[in-house]
């Protein structure tokens, strides 16, 4: 899990444990389980939706430190509630339950194959169609058994930190790069230059940015872009 860790904690995706509270150094805990409120977090980390959900749930409160990130997942669409009523944010997340999550939040292709799983039977209805897509690109794998045959998916066991990293780097190599989102934006530049910025949403990653600059006759100007 090494590269997709560092991948990860290196973008801001994922953050580990302040060293204050491990003898001064920082932990990952790699076999740590994470809750769903702690899954939908990185999301957004990495994608910075900005919708809002319309819905309530009994168990959310806006003075929870989670609300903003279930708040945007829900309003995107990549997280939904359960049927009582709740979103349950300090559950465990379960690998289908993380692997459904992904498929929507990353609008990842249908598969066209279908994987073979020793325990595909296991696999609830509505994760079949997100785990056979992320199957078959890769971005989620079975565990191979000791007669190293079929491997099984678990759809059922909650998932782990280190497999979070292996999961959200390697969904995010397949996300949409074309345009998304656009913006208009102006900036006066005096004599000792100037700032023009704006967000690019959810994330910009290979899309094209165009900036167009006009200037009085026999002027000298230098662009620096980040």
């Amino acid at each position: 899990a090494y590269p997709w860790v560092t991948f990860m904690t290196d973008n801001g995706y994922i953050h580990g444990y302040p060293a204050e509270e491990n003898d001064g150094q920082e932990l990952y805990k790699p076999d740590q389980l994470i809750t769903r409120a702690e899954f939908v977090t990185i999301l957004y980390y990495m994608l910075n939706p900005t919708a809002n959900m319309s819905e309530s749930f009994t168990d959310l409160g806006v003075d929870d430190w989670y609300y903003e990130f279930i708040n945007k997942a829900v309003g995107t669409g990549y997280m939904s509630g359960y049927g009582d009523g709740t979103v349950k944010p300090n559950a465990f997340i379960t690998r289908e339950e993380a692997t459904s999550v992904v498929y929507r939040a990353f609008k990842i292709d249908k598969y066209t194959n279908a994987t073979s799983f020793a325990d595909e039977a296991q696999i609830s209805d509505w994760a079949y169609e997100a785990i056979m897509s992320l199957a078959e690109l890769g971005i989620v794998v079975g565990y191979t058994g000791a007669d190293e045959t079929l491997s099984s998916i678990q759809p059922k066991v909650n998932i782990k930190r280190a497999e979070v990293a292996s999961l959200l780097a390697n969904a995010d190599k397949f996300y949409p790069t074309s345009v998304r989102y656009s913006a208009t934006a102006r900036a006066e530049l005096t004599d000792n230059g100037g700032v023009l910025a704006f967000d690019a949403s959810p994330k910009n990653t290979s899309d094209q940015l165009t900036v167009e600059i006009s200037v009085e006759p026999n002027t000298t100007f230098t662009v620096n872009y980040t």
